[in-house]
């Protein structure tokens, strides 16, 4: 273009012309290569795209052949998604997934937010202002974050440390980390990016400096493109993009770990994003019908196939210290396994057991624990706290309740309240049996508070380590569960010998299975709108679908043989539907102590 506008300059002579259109030329060459006004121009290509992708979603609409699905946001997530979404539609040609020019993760918002997209595409959290519009990000694979460099470098490994330094310019030359004799070509992202951010979390120091030699490049793909022709490059890029691909690079180890799909997925390979899909209040049916696919066995086949790692939903579900360890992890681990094979849905059951009862409720609180089985007082404090719903309880030789017992030896001399007097007594925290009810029978005698009455108040972790306490002296008396003690009892014929029981409370529910009400786990059968689920905004963390099949797992657990081994390690005969109304005689105690259970712990 300036060559031949010399030309023209020249064959008419036109002096101030020639300084004109010369200048003229050299700012649309720089223009045209412009990053910002690059965007500028895509940006208009953005909206013209939209309106011909809107204008063939009114043909398939008038013509009643497809239900379209708009996607737009992360070009990060653009190449997997693009995968899923043509299989899924090969399995339902009645639907049409429209995937609009690709962006950043803040278009997704975006679309979706003003009405252009029913999906948005990120490959980043959600910043709190974005999730204050009323949307939801549903995780569903990780990307590794694989360094590369141009095949002729030689290196394989690399230590966290060594890439920090080689991005900071501290080494700039192969031959320091064992390569050979080459200066070495950083390429980088900008900050706003997926990748970097995610790269600043967990490897690059906020502080670290980027060296100024390292090239800048905007997009991901053009990452891959650049260090074809940069035979010293080193760079960082997406490995299902490289799995996708037949593109020829270096993938280096860091730290002795390669960035495969594995070690993604099991966490030993810690530099990765997590994609997610971005959902409106009330995402149409044909959105959750895909989501249902992506997170079945086609979808999760699909994204491990090209080089991600599909997320698997997670329940961590907790047991309360009833017993040891080794004793509790025997009695529910097959109860886990069963319900990992029976239920209609894609997660894992995370096991975990606490070493207190005050442990378990702060971590069902913060939400790292979301389904458990609880006594009653607990569950009283995490529905007061947080919200929480009951679903089912075991019952044996007919009975699914129990009473809190307070325990002396028959050789103490302490046969009732005024004998406790300044003794020496085992209590569990945040427990119904040896929290609420001795406290309680206490003060009905006309006692103000356990603490100044009582010797020595010990608090233990278990039940059956509070018997064994009064069983051998450590305290004068104490408090359990007595389907603990009478199980005890039945093992040692010493504790029926030796322990009387000087009180008793009244009955309430036996530990429970309690689900967390906030509990953000996708079943995608409450928002598909058929007759026993009519449509529900997907804000709804609970799913009425999930909590029913969990419950209906339960009580048929006695069907099956299978089914009946795992009662029989739980020592129980059945299953029993359970609601907020069976606690009536633990709402009354606490009432009756004046209890807040919103501000447990107890004063």
């Amino acid at each position: 273009m300036l060559e031949k506008s010399l030309e023209i300059c020249q064959e008419h002579k036109y002096s101030w012309a020639l300084v004109f259109i010369s200048v003229l030329s050299l700012i649309v060459i720089a223009t045209f290569y412009s990053s910002n006004i690059l965007d500028f121009f895509r940006s208009g290509l953005h909206f013209v795209e939209i309106d011909r992708i809107e204008n063939n979603i009114a043909g398939f609409e008038d013509a009643g052949k497809k239900e379209i699905i708009r996607v737009g946001g992360s070009d990060s997530v653009y190449p997997l998604f693009n995968v899923l979404a043509r299989e899924f539609e090969r399995k339902n040609p009645a639907c049409k997934v429209a995937l609009l020019p690709a962006g950043h993760t803040i278009s997704g918002v975006v679309g979706l937010v003003n009405g252009e997209y029913d999906i948005g595409l990120t490959s980043r959290q959600l910043k709190p202002a974005e999730e204050a519009q009323n949307i939801t990000m549903i995780p569903f694979a990780r990307d590794g974050l694989a360094f590369i460099t141009h095949p002729w470098v030689q290196i394989k490994n690399l230590t966290s440390s060594q890439i920090c330094d080689i991005y900071s310019g501290k080494i700039y030359n192969w031959r320091q980390v064992g390569g050979r004799d080459a200066a070495i070509v950083v390429i980088d992202r900008p900050e706003y990016t997926s990748a970097k951010i995610q790269l600043r979390k967990n490897l690059f120091p906020k502080d670290l400096k980027i060296t100024p030699s390292a090239i800048e490049i905007e997009k991901p793909g053009q990452v891959t493109e650049s260090m074809e022709y940069m035979e010293n490059s080193i760079g960082y890029t997406s490995f299902g993009e490289l799995a996708m691909s037949s593109l020829n690079f270096n993938v280096i180890k860091v730290n002795n770990i390669y960035p495969s799909t594995d070690n993604v997925q099991k966490n030993r390979y810690p530099f990765y994003r997590t994609y997610g899909l971005i959902v409106g209040p009330n995402p149409k049916k044909e959105v959750m019908h895909f989501f249902d696919f992506i997170f079945g066995e086609d979808g999760q086949k699909l994204i491990e196939e090209n080089g991600s790692s599909f997320i698997v939903m997670k329940l961590v579900f907790a047991t309360v210290p009833e017993q040891n360890i080794l004793k509790q992890e025997n009695r529910y681990r097959p109860l886990v396994e069963y319900l990992e094979k029976k239920l209609a849905m894609k997660f894992k059951i995370q096991l975990r057991h606490l070493p207190g009862y005050e442990d378990i409720v702060n971590e069902f609180v913060t939400g790292n624990v979301n389904v458990a089985f609880f006594g009653s007082l607990t569950y009283g404090i995490v529905q007061a706290k947080v919200g929480a719903l009951p679903v089912a309880r075991p019952e044996k030789n007919g009975i699914s309740s129990y009473c809190g017992v307070i325990l002396t030896r028959a050789d103490s001399g302490i046969r009732s309240w005024r004998d406790l007097k300044g003794k020496s007594f085992a209590m569990i925290k945040a427990t119904t049996a040896a929290d609420l009810f001795p406290r309680l029978f206490l003060k009905r005698q006309g006692v103000g508070r356990a603490e100044d009455y009582l010797g020595r108040i010990r608090f233990v972790g278990s039940h059956d380590a509070a018997v064994e306490m009064v069983l051998n002296k450590t305290v004068d008396a104490g408090a359990a569960k007595d389907l603990i003690f009478e199980k005890l009892a039945a093992e040692n014929p010493r504790i029926k010998q030796e322990l009387v029981v000087i009180a008793r409370s009244d009955p309430v529910p036996d530990n429970a299975l309690i689900i967390r009400r906030k509990l953000n786990i996708m079943c995608y059968h409450c928002h598909l709108g058929d007759d026993a689920y009519p449509p529900k905004s997907i804000k709804v963390k609970l799913c009425d679908y999930f909590t029913q099949q969990l419950r209906k797992s339960l009580l048929n657990l006695d069907k099956t043989p299978e089914g009946r081994q795992v009662l029989r390690n739980l020592g129980a005969d059945r299953f029993v539907s359970t609601s907020d109304e069976d606690y009536k005689n633990l709402y009354k105690m606490v009432r009756e102590l004046g209890v807040n259970l919103a501000e447990y712990p107890l004063p």
